[in-house]
């Protein structure tokens, strides 16, 4: 009897930590950002970064702060297992500079990503009321010359 309570407190623990997807995906991704509107197209800035904390369950929070774009956060993005990688869907927000000037706006973001470890990953912030439509593209590395 204390052996079948220990088994399914095993199961119960084994099953939590498989689907603690936040955790997967959790760190600090090192790369670099290809940027592109309907004004200008695959602008490159380098030595960005990005960080990922586990929100619970499920769930991840994205804070990526650029000299280049701004400030984008996700605050529940959704981790899902895809194959051996992780997706992460969501909505956010981002505060992008005015051109022409130091102030800021505060704009809705979406982010899609692809992670299969900090080493390798790419995240895609859409900001579609920004410059016709911004699109700025994380990827972990160095961009290839």
């Amino acid at each position: 009897m204390i052996f079948c309570a220990v088994l399914a407190l095993a199961a119960t623990f084994m099953s939590c930590n498989k689907n603690n997807m936040g955790d997967k995906v959790a760190g600090t991704y090192n790369g670099y950002t290809v940027a592109s509107s309907q004004y200008f197209n695959e602008m490159v800035s380098e030595n960005e970064k990005l960080t990922v904390k586990s929100g619970g369950g499920n769930l991840a929070e994205i804070t990526f702060s650029s000299t280049e774009w701004g400030n984008f956060t996700i605050k529940e993005g959704e981790v899902s297992k895809v194959g051996k990688s992780y997706q992460i869907v969501g909505k956010g927000t981002c505060e992008v500079a005015v051109m022409g000037g130091g102030s800021t706006n505060t704009y809705e973001c979406e982010i899609e990503a692809i992670v299969n470890n900090l080493q390798d990953a790419v995240f895609t912030f859409k900001v579609p009321s920004v410059m016709g439509g911004l699109t700025v593209v994380f990827t972990t590395g160095v961009p290839e010359n």
